[in-house]
């Protein structure tokens, strides 16, 4: 692949599509799994990741499983995807399932801990024993905690046996299609220990190798704060590092190598550096030793850039031309492609370019729904339409991977000074700045618009080489050097910047100068004086945005910028969810300036934009719309001719008032409370069924037999005339229930197929209902099961494969009606809310505001909305050229039709599109259909933040858990309110027809 030459670009962008992370967590059946692979290739993925997910109901890694994965290794090599392993059973991965954690303590997950005075007499302390001594008059004693539920990655025999229970087995049962379709393998999220000190059998010795002493000796002085103590941390948070990623990470990697497939994944706390020396020892010296290195960016909003500037910078220096990012897990239901593209593009921008979409669900059953959505997958109501971001993905992937980097400039983490004062558990006030001086120091450079590399003190120290100027890692070259605010650097670091000092080379230092380096020039961290510093310096841009109304560099935007053979293509993000931003750009020389759109099919096109040329260089205005980006193309030019487009300008514009409203499916309501009966007692009060389900099991195994339990679901309805042939439908999971009834009435024959997904069924009941209280029974026959007491406090092994042998779900009544929604409403910036609600089924009506759709009694509804505007054009101009618009008011995606023609479907700011070709003179009917989501139907409904960023099962059960670590504002474990919350699903009142032409 000549990944330099521009006019090639189309022919790698399949290199660059989507892969999809796709939960098996149910049955498996032959045909229902061709039918979602089908999905994917319709939809324009390159392949998928068969991922083992709470709720799988074959065993995993036994016949059944080979089985089924045979057929989808068959079935992806006719459909033309690829098919790469997942190498666990949930996460994270190296127990193999139980396999290996079952194996004897020396396999075991540990960690330090210490004992003082009587204490250290204890059974636990003694069978554990590390070691022992007496400091200041007191007994002391270090000792291990284990934990059967996962591995010691620190010791070399757990990463064999790990292989060869899984990887191994792949390779019996797959072999011949390694290195065809089946393509790599993922390790999902490895890692030591994020809450003290690691332990390991394999520690001792592996220490005395790397810094001559004993750690027994030296394991007393690791926790101490006092600063004399900083070198044994160093070195014993060194020594992880090194010991984890030769004992793991580099022996998975010589395994797939040797067997024709891509190493890939991604490993624990990889966002930050405090949490990454106790995960990993700090992650950058992982990447070079995979084939694919992966990282994780999860929930609607947008992560540190330390996560991607780490990854994306071993790529551009040890040459990968793929860096994953398994994307969009825990964004909630309701993320819209335009969230998609944002949050994408923020990591494209910052250099990763190879998605892995979490998560597309086998089945949504039980508590499979609430599974770290959003879902890209069929349970999704604009799900037919997903091809197009695939496809704007693929496009800007390819665009933004190929030429060369154009970074002259490298960032050294300060490692050394975060080992030196690691302290666990929690982080001490010295780590804590050390790592947010260096977060802000990445965030300044980006926001001065500086292209830049990090440098790992330990990659540097294999692999830096200084020659002729340049500062070498790899493939990259640098003439500047930054050195983040640190007490120390490693001695070899040290020499390399003497080195590169006697070279001319250029180095920085932040705020202080190292202990052991004081050559450097200081600048503080602050914008406006790295800015100054590299004014005065006189640092030269081929390249800078400034913003329009002043000369000063644009700041909350992210440029990339790729060197091809004949021209650069650079890419600008806008940060801002709410401001439209207009730039002037000044670039070095003379080229050709055109604008680049992405359009269906992965299509790549052109348009030359206004551009002014001079001996100066070259000047062009850029507006980028708030959550936009602009791709363009700066050419090199063969001749002196300056081409000069002019730009249209604006001739009139007219607003389109709203015709009507058509939703596209029936309307629902969501009955998430119940009450239950056990063997005939009398029903319970109402509860909401996701806290039903641990209250039974509880009971049903004190009584130590299984149990006939009935759940009641009560709903109300007022319709003006009681017609018998009123549509209405309940729709339930009610695959593991005998008995359903409906006021009484047995209804079991009256199923008419699925809605959503295969596990929801579908039953009439309009003949049925009757006005005011209506009751459905379900009767299910429960085993006795012992669920986790508290499934939260488990390690998470066990917790992300936790499913109820039989679930308690919420059902759903379907008809044309609409919901009255008793109680007191209130709208915040991101959600609608209502105290004390009461939801009563009512006549179908006209929608009358459009503004506030779900107000109008759709507070469930989960479908799409089709909105007419009719408007009067007059004599089409020639040469003149007419754009419909609108506004995105919180729809997932937006098709448009023009006298019945579809014109677009469109995903990404400004909403507007040219519909001159299909306008006639007189009458014109525009349609838009307005994409809805499930978040309404699903929830989460009873979260305290209304509408969370960051979503997964705590945040649906009301207990504050991982999902809350973006809301530090929550300071209680109690995250539940019997409010409801619904998002906003408002479509536009008006249309604006404008009249563009070519100012001559």
């Amino acid at each position: 692949m000549n990944r330099n030459k521009y006019s090639e670009v189309p022919e790698h962008i399949d290199h660059y599509r989507s892969l999809a992370f796709w939960s098996w967590n149910g049955k498996m059946d032959k045909d229902e799994m061709c039918r979602q692979i089908d999905g994917f290739a319709e939809n324009g993925y390159g392949g998928f990741f068969i991922h083992s997910r709470a709720g799988l109901e074959i065993p995993y890694m036994e016949d059944e499983w080979f089985k089924a994965y045979e057929t989808a290794v068959l079935y992806a090599e006719k459909t033309g995807l690829t098919v790469w392993i997942y190498d666990e059973d949930g996460w994270p991965s190296g127990f193999a399932g139980g396999i290996v954690s079952t194996k004897g303590d020396a396999f075991t997950f540990k960690r330090v801990r210490f004992a003082e005075g009587d204490a250290v007499n204890s059974d636990l302390v003694q069978k554990n024993l590390i070691a022992a001594c007496q400091r200041n008059g007191k007994d002391l004693a270090a000792y291990y905690e284990s934990d059967s539920h996962y591995v010691d990655l620190l010791n070399p025999d757990v990463t064999r046996a790990f292989i060869e229970s899984t990887h191994e087995v792949y390779k019996r049962k797959l072999g011949h299609h390694f290195g065809k379709t089946i393509k790599g393998c993922f390790s999902d999220e490895p890692q030591l220990n994020n809450f003290g000190y690691t332990w390991s059998t394999a520690l001792p010795d592996f220490y005395r190798k790397e810094t001559g002493r004993d750690l027994l000796e030296d394991i007393w002085m690791i926790p101490d704060p006092d600063p004399q103590y900083d070198s044994i941390r160093l070195d014993y948070w060194k020594v992880i590092g090194k010991l984890f990623k030769e004992s793991f990470t580099d022996i998975i990697a010589k395994w797939c190598k040797n067997n024709g497939l891509l190493f890939t994944g991604h490993f624990a706390a990889e966002d930050g550096l405090c949490d990454q020396i106790s995960s990993n020892g700090g992650v950058m010296q992982m990447y070079p030793s995979m084939q694919l290195p992966g990282i994780d960016h999860l929930g609607k909003r947008l992560a540190s850039p330390v996560l991607m500037k780490q990854i994306s910078s071993v790529a551009e220096q040890y040459g990968k031309d793929r860096v994953l990012s398994e994307s969009f897990g825990c964004s909630g239901w309701n993320l819209s492609f335009e969230d998609m593209v944002w949050i994408w593009g923020y990591q494209a921008a910052l250099g990763i370019n190879l998605p892995c979409l979490h998560l597309s669900a086998y089945t949504i059953k039980g508590v499979r729904k609430r599974d770290y959505p959003v879902f890209f997958s069929h349970q999704e109501p604009w799900w037919d339409k997903f091809r197009l971001v695939n496809d704007y993905f693929a496009a800007l992937n390819t665009l933004l991977s190929g030429g060369a980097s154009d970074s002259d400039t490298l960032v050294v983490l300060p490692l050394t000074g975060m080992w030196m004062k690691a302290l666990r558990p929690g982080h001490s006030e010295d780590e804590i700045n050390i790592s947010a001086q260096y977060r802000i120091l990445i965030e300044n450079l980006l926001n001065l618009q500086i292209s830049f590399d990090l440098g790992d003190e330990r990659l540097m120290e294999e692999d830096a080489v200084v020659r002729d100027g340049f500062l070498r890692i790899g493939n990259s070259s640098y003439r500047r050097l930054i050195i983040s605010q640190t007490p120390l650097i490693s001695s070899e670091v040290a020499g390399i910047c003497e080195k590169f000092l006697q070279e001319k080379g250029e180095i920085i230092c932040i705020n202080t100068a190292p202990q052991n380096f004081k050559k450097c020039n200081l600048v503080q961290n602050r914008r406006d004086m790295l800015r100054k510093y590299f004014d005065c310096t006189g640092m030269k841009r081929e390249i800078v945005f400034k913003d329009k109304n002043s000369d000063k560099i644009a700041s909350d935007i992210l440029v990339r910028t790729r060197i091809y053979d004949d021209r650069k293509i650079v890419y600008i993000w806008n940060g801002s969810t709410d401001s439209e931003r207009s730039f002037v750009a000044e670039v070095e020389g003379n080229p050709e300036v055109s604008l680049i759109s992405l359009r269906e099919n992965a299509e790549i096109k052109e348009e030359l934009i206004q551009y002014t040329s001079n001996e100066s260089g070259t000047f062009f205005g850029v507006s980028i719309p708030p959550k936009g980006s602009s791709i363009i193309s700066l050419k090199n030019m063969t001749s002196n001719e300056v081409l000069h487009k002019q730009p249209q300008i604006l001739l009139s514009k007219v607003a389109a008032g709203i015709k009507r409203v058509d939703l596209t499916e029936d309307n629902s309501l969501t009955l998430d409370r119940a009450s239950y009966s056990i063997d005939g007692s009398p029903f319970t009060a109402e509860m909401h069924v996701i806290h039903m389900q641990d209250r039974l099991y509880k009971i049903i195994a004190s009584k130590n037999e299984p149990s006939n339990v009935t759940i009641r679901y009560v709903f109300e309805m007022d319709f003006s005339d009681q017609s018998p042939g009123r549509k209405i439908y309940i729709a339930a999971e009610s695959e593991d229930f005998g008995g359903l009834r409906l006021n009484g009435v047995p209804i079991n024959n009256r199923e008419e197929g699925h809605w959503i997904d295969g596990s929801i069924r579908k039953f009439s009941i309009g003949d049925l209902c009757v006005k005011g209280r209506n009751t459905f029974d379900m009767d299910c026959k429960m085993p006795v099961w012992q669920p986790v007491s508290d499934v939260e406090e488990v390690f998470e092994t066990e917790r992300n494969r936790f499913h109820y042998p039989v679930g308690i779900e919420a059902v759903y009544i379907l008809g044309d009606f609409r919901i009255y929604a008793g109680g007191k409403v209130t709208g915040y910036n991101d959600h609608i809310r209502i105290m004390d609600a009461s939801f009563t089924i009512t006549d179908s009506m006209d929608v009358s505001d459009t503004e506030n759709m779900i107000a109008e009694g759709l507070w469930f509804y989960r479908g799409n909305y089709v909105a007419e505007y009719d408007f009067m054009s007059e004599a089409i101009e020639k040469g003149a050229r007419y754009y419909a618009g609108f506004e995105n008011k919180g729809f997932i995606l937006a098709e448009i039709y023009l006298n019945n023609n579809c014109i677009a479907s469109m995903f990404t700011p400004p909403y507007e599109t040219d519909i001159t070709d299909y306008l006639r003179e007189g009458l014109n009917s525009l349609k838009i259909k307005y994409y809805g989501s499930n978040r309404n139907l699903f929830g989460p409904h009873h979260h305290i933040k209304g509408e969370p960023s960051f979503v997964g099962p705590s945040t649906f059960i009301g207990k504050r858990g991982y999902e809350d670590f973006v809301s530090p504002e929550i300071n209680s474990s109690n995250t539940w309110t019997d409010d409801y919350s619904f998002v906003r699903t408002d479509i536009s009142k008006f249309i604006y027809i404008s009249k563009y032409k070519y100012n001559s």
